[in-house]
């Protein structure tokens, strides 16, 4: 059995903590994209880890391996939901300074509804098919003088 360094521990946890307090303090969406890139980028903090987990045993990798991937979805989830946040404070910001935003999409339209003739047809074939009667379609008429 493998025991669980607790100084890892410790240094993920750090990780983690550090790497909220850097997603927490970004203002706009380019220091979020900042933070994103410092965090998961080519040689940002985590990225890192993973590749140091390359080079360790196999117990260890076992270990260490889930630790770093928690870490990871964290910082993904923590962008994700900052930059929604921070999406809505700049789109509430804008509207407020504009009275009328022409580039958001239009109102959704209001759908129409069966006209009521035909919804009267519908509850009498309904009606009829449950007295056993079937409803058949076919041509109208088809004659010389109708099919001009």
């Amino acid at each position: 059995m493998s025991s669980i360094n607790p100084a890892a521990m410790t240094d993920f946890e750090q990780l983690k903590t550090a790497n909220a307090a850097l997603i927490a303090s970004a203002a706009t969406l380019r220091d979020l994209e900042e933070a994103r890139v410092r965090i998961l980028g080519k040689s940002g903090a985590v990225t890192v880890e993973l590749k140091k987990i390359a080079s360790l045993p196999l117990e260890r990798k076992k270990t260490v391996g889930p630790q770093v991937r928690a870490v990871q979805l964290e910082a993904e989830a923590l962008i994700a939901a900052r930059r929604s946040a921070l999406e809505a404070a700049e789109l509430a910001a804008h509207l407020a300074a504009d009275r009328l935003d022409l580039s958001l999409p239009a109102p959704p339209r209001r759908r129409g509804s069966v006209h009521p003739t035909m919804q009267t047809m519908d509850e009498m074939i309904v009606l009829f098919a449950e007295l056993g009667f079937a409803l058949a379609e076919g041509p109208d008429i088809e004659d010389d003088f109708h099919n001009l």
